[in-house]
């Protein structure tokens, strides 16, 4: 349901004020029929998103407002189309490897949903730039939800001039953000050329083609920054990735940063839950 109203934009056809959009604006808007466009809307509202305020007569939530925001609006759609279709083909995943973990070889559960022979970036990359720009934008989206890098480390310690590696840094949300915060570093914005075609260098933020997979070229950084992304590998890949930094790394001052979530020994709260539904996500769709 979620996946049909967001690509219905229904968020955008819904007005967002004290009176409710009746069913019949919302069938002459998309062409769907009445008695689907019911059971879409009901089935988002049974999960707080929109409310059913009377008789086919809709308004807004929370959680309906924020599919409004592009980033939060492409998230749901790579959760609802990759991210789904993957999930599907999970058992055959495991029939076909026997148990095994993904590895950046082929099988995973996003290849067999979508192209044999790639990965999910491979197929970004070569295959799907469609998709490929909405998972940008997705990540970009989840921002809000991530812990602020710059409360976790104090970029105000390093030197005057200093660089820092934002390794697949994706468009360089991040790394914006935080040199508006410490003027006094340098960023360098690493990720493939699909991602960061178009994004323009800022006089702090320089953008790099690079694949995480070969050693890094910048050589001798302050910070080697790593943000949500070893999660999205099997571990074989994670000691690659990272061997591809240390050799470029400084002994004398480089350092490497990671900002990951931890999955606990014991999952007790609700939060851990979510993080564990993460971490199937990246089964899924990833291959981490």
């Amino acid at each position: 349901c979620l996946a049909a109203a967001t690509q219905l934009n229904l968020q955008d056809i819904i007005v967002d004020g004290p009176s409710p959009t009746s069913l019949d604006t919302i069938v002459a808007a998309t062409g769907v029929s009445e008695d689907l466009l019911r059971r879409i809307l009901r089935g988002c509202a049974q999960r707080f998103i929109f409310e059913e305020v009377a008789p086919d007569q809709y308004a807004h939530t929370d959680a309906s407002k924020m599919l409004r925001v592009t980033g939060i609006h492409a998230l749901v759609g790579f959760s609802c189309d990759e991210v789904m279709r993957s999930g599907a083909y999970f058992s055959d995943f495991l029939q076909q490897t026997k148990g095994k973990p993904p590895s950046w070889n082929v099988p995973s559960p996003f290849s067999l949903a979508f192209d044999p022979t790639k990965g999910l970036f491979d197929y970004y990359s070569t295959v799907d730039e469609v998709r490929g720009r909405r998972f940008d934008l997705g990540m970009g989206g989840t921002e809000a939800t991530k812990p602020l890098v710059e409360e976790m480390f104090d970029f105000d310690s390093l030197p005057e001039g200093s660089t820092v590696v934002d390794v697949g840094g994706g468009r360089g949300h991040l790394s914006r953000r935080v040199s508006q915060k410490h003027p006094h570093l340098r960023f360098i914005v690493q990720d493939l050329p699909a991602v960061i075609h178009g994004v323009e260098d800022t006089d702090k933020v320089t953008m790099m083609e690079h694949d995480i997979r070969r050693p890094n070229p910048v050589r001798g950084a302050d910070v080697y920054l790593l943000r949500s992304i070893l999660h999205d590998y099997p571990d074989a890949a994670c000691v690659e990735i990272l061997s591809n930094i240390v050799t470029a790394m400084d002994p004398s001052r480089s350092r490497i940063l990671l900002v990951q979530m931890i999955m606990p020994d014991l999952l007790a709260q609700d939060s851990q839950r979510f993080m564990n539904q993460i971490d199937m996500t990246v089964v899924f769709g990833l291959d981490g």
